[in-house]
């Protein structure tokens, strides 16, 4: 047995060494293709992101309009809401309350009358109303109430003593407070209907 290993190791040596040749260009590739493989799925996932970089928010809004799209969109308490282009909001409405979360971009909410308050919630704070026709426009750290009939009390977060605004007023506000409202135009304020 001694003698016939020893005739034959030179060419098991070959064989081992072709086995292991084998063993590491399958690994190359298989690491390769991982790594295509990756590369592929974050090249998608920014493309996705590209195209629609508010697809997160998109899962936790109740309504959405694409970009280019408005849309109304009838509340459970017979209030109408116009969506604006590329906007998201979630709403609440219950017997004690009725809610609306601005998640995105702009609104403009015809509010039917009722003793149960209608407040419209953003980031910067709220717009609270009984009933009346109004704008909200979210900025980058702000929003913007624009009043056109009726009247709202706007509040932000860092000031909560509310500034009633009347028809035809406008007020922008942030976390830093409420700013002096200011007459506008309505029909060049929301000429976006």
């Amino acid at each position: 047995g001694q003698q016939l290993a020893d005739k034959e190791a030179d060419t098991l040596a070959q064989y081992l060494a072709a086995m292991d040749n084998n063993r590491h260009r399958h690994n190359r590739r298989r690491r390769m293709a991982t790594g295509g493989a990756v590369c592929m799925l974050l090249l998608l996932l920014t493309a996705g992101w590209l195209q629609n970089p508010s697809w997160i928010e998109n899962f936790s809004a109740d309504q959405v309009s694409a970009r280019g799209e408005r849309r109304v969109v009838a509340l459970a308490d017979g209030s109408k809401v116009l969506l604006d282009a590329d906007s998201a909001f979630r709403v609440d409405i219950t017997a004690e309350h009725r809610r609306v979360h601005l998640l995105r971009g702009g609104a403009f909410f015809d509010v039917v009358s009722s003793a149960t308050p209608f407040i419209v919630e953003t980031e910067a704070g709220n717009v609270r109303v009984l009933g009346t026709q109004f704008d909200v426009r979210l900025l980058d750290n702000s929003a913007v109430v624009t009043l056109a009939r009726g009247s709202v009390a706007v509040s932000s977060n860092g000031q909560p003593q509310a500034t009633i605004i009347k028809p035809g007023q406008q007020v922008a506000f942030s976390e830093q407070g409420v700013e002096t409202p200011t007459k506008v135009d309505l029909q060049d304020a929301m000429g976006w209907h």
